[in-house]
């Protein structure tokens, strides 16, 4: 079993004796975890179930409508440069400018590393999905 499937295994067991004792409190301390902790996997598991979530990733261009579109575990800062390193290999033509929404995934960390790539990252409006 590996790490990932016992901290699985950890978090169900938790959520199923919470529902047995229905005492979030005793679960935790029982569990050594912080409510904090038990509510967001609480809200997880209500989301997700059993699979795993997964986050994609698309890019299309707006002159040849190309895409491409690559799926990830996280959504992190990470993941989103990954992504940029994946569209700039997949493309063949050079990229100019990539515009995002404002979401964390987008912040500091990402957009010094695509200008660094020289490129030009520019945000949408705020509350106009319809641009994104």
């Amino acid at each position: 079993m590996t790490s990932k499937e016992r901290g699985i295994q950890r978090k169900r067991k938790a959520l199923l004796h919470a529902e047995q004792t229905r005492h979030v409190a005793k679960t935790c301390r029982y569990f050594g975890i912080g409510q904090a902790s038990f509510y967001r996997w609480k809200s997880a598991y209500r989301e997700c179930g059993e699979k795993i979530c997964r986050f994609q990733y698309s890019a299309i261009d707006d002159a040849t409508r190309v895409r491409a579109i690559k799926i990830y575990e996280k959504h992190t800062q990470a993941s989103a440069i990954d992504f940029v390193d994946h569209i700039i290999g997949k493309f063949s033509f050079r990229i100019k400018e990539i515009r995002t929404d404002n979401g964390h995934e987008f912040q500091a960390k990402f957009h010094w590393y695509v200008e660094d790539k020289g490129i030009r990252h520019a945000y949408i409006k705020r509350v106009t999905p319809r641009l994104n």
